[in-house]
């Protein structure tokens, strides 16, 4: 434990990060059938979803699939894509896919969707009064969380 408390701890990518070895996302070449994807984000800053409308998206040359909430089985209990929740600015909304970035990014613009804009909440009191708040992160667990404590040799908090 004192070889660890108090001193800086390497970051396990920082020698290639340092040195020009590492090897970003835009450094892979392509391979066939590449495809890429491009979020489609909330414009509103409190609103439900109506409608999403991807026709205009779709019709263009080189775009091969359109994503959402409907696509995604059983219930979405953590992740990004939101169906008829409400939404805030820049929420992920849907999902776009095209055979280049460009045609991609392109797409996203196009699709139409139709909100029904809720009232803005702006500052703590009107937070409480309508009893708006986050929801509770889900915590993500795998195995016997509470064995592992107690089979632990050291516990660092």
């Amino acid at each position: 434990v004192k070889k660890i408390v108090g001193k800086p701890i390497s970051h396990t990518t920082s020698m290639s990060h340092s040195t020009g070895e590492a090897v970003y996302i835009d450094d892979i070449p392509k391979i066939q059938g590449e495809l890429y994807g491009a979020l489609v984000t909330s414009e509103k800053a409190h609103a439900k979803i109506l409608n999403i409308d991807p026709t205009q998206a779709l019709s263009i040359p080189g775009v091969k699939g359109f994503f959402s909430a409907k696509d995604v089985p059983g219930k979405n209990s953590w992740g990004i894509i939101l169906q008829d929740e409400e939404v805030f600015a820049s929420n992920e909304v849907c999902y776009m896919v095209a055979e280049t970035k460009q045609i991609a990014q392109e797409a996203k613009h196009l699709v139409k969707i139709e909100y029904e804009e809720l009232p803005h909440i702006l500052t703590i009191d009107e937070a409480i009064e309508q009893n708006s708040f986050f929801p509770m992160t889900p915590k993500l667990a795998r195995g016997d969380i509470e064995k592992g404590f107690q089979e632990a040799d050291h516990i660092f908090e």
